[in-house]
């Protein structure tokens, strides 16, 4: 499994095999369809924080699918041809063409637009979650990757950090590094997944991997997000 380039190994990190599909609709005309919160994800949360489960299913997700579907549009030049925008939390594109290129132009475009999308999602979530991002897409071979960077200060010293990446099959890694306890670790990856669900990005992860030992009282580690 590909490791995450963090220069140390302080605290609790988990890592995992990621895929984020893309809910490509069929033509133009239709819309792609948003996952549910997992029940025996959103009952767990229930347990361990009943005050952050109550809040996420009353999340009004319109204004930050907006934003998000924004931001993408502004890193995919090509989606200036579809007519794009978010109805009912779905996101719908739609185009008009003539000719069998002119479709193929459009789904190329569409494509690149839900990828975006998503990832911007995903970056709404965490800042959500407090973390300051950083979003990059670099070269895998001949593929392109999106890169999805966070940071999360905590106050002790040690802050926490996050990674998602995701290529065009929709397939990467997710990470989180840097906790004090495997119970804060796996509390923070529930709260992210099911923030994701809500707002229609469905984090299917596996292989995941947990280890780490306890943060050494005094230890500091922070300010390492790349500006890019």
């Amino acid at each position: 499994m590909e490791m995450i380039a963090m220069p140390c190994d302080i605290g609790y990190k988990t890592v995992a095999r990621v895929r984020v599909p893309a809910p490509v609709p069929q033509d133009f005309k239709e819309e792609a369809k948003a996952p549910e919160i997992d029940c025996d994800l959103l009952a767990k949360l229930g347990e361990d924080d009943p005050e952050f489960a109550e809040w996420v299913q009353g999340l009004d997700v319109a204004p930050l699918l907006a934003e998000a579907l924004k931001r993408a549009l502004l890193k995919v030049p090509s989606a200036g041809i579809l007519n794009a925008s978010i109805k009912k939390g779905n996101l719908v594109t739609r185009a008009r063409f003539t000719t069998s290129a002119q479709k193929r132009q459009l789904e190329a475009a569409a494509s690149l637009l839900s990828q975006q999308f998503q990832m911007e999602v995903v970056r709404v979530v965490a800042q959500i979650l407090d973390y300051a991002t950083v979003m990059t897409s670099e070269k895998n071979g001949a593929e392109d990757v999106l890169v999805l960077e966070g940071e999360k200060e905590t106050g002790q010293g040690v802050n926490r950090y996050l990674k998602v990446t995701r290529n065009a099959a929709g397939d990467g890694v997710f990470a989180f590094e840097h906790f004090d306890s495997k119970k804060s670790l796996l509390s923070e990856e529930q709260k992210f997944v099911a923030l994701a669900q809500k707002l229609g990005v469905k984090l299917v992860l596996r292989d995941a991997e947990t280890r780490g030992q306890p943060i050494a009282v005094g230890t500091v580690h922070g300010h390492f997000l790349r500006e890019k």
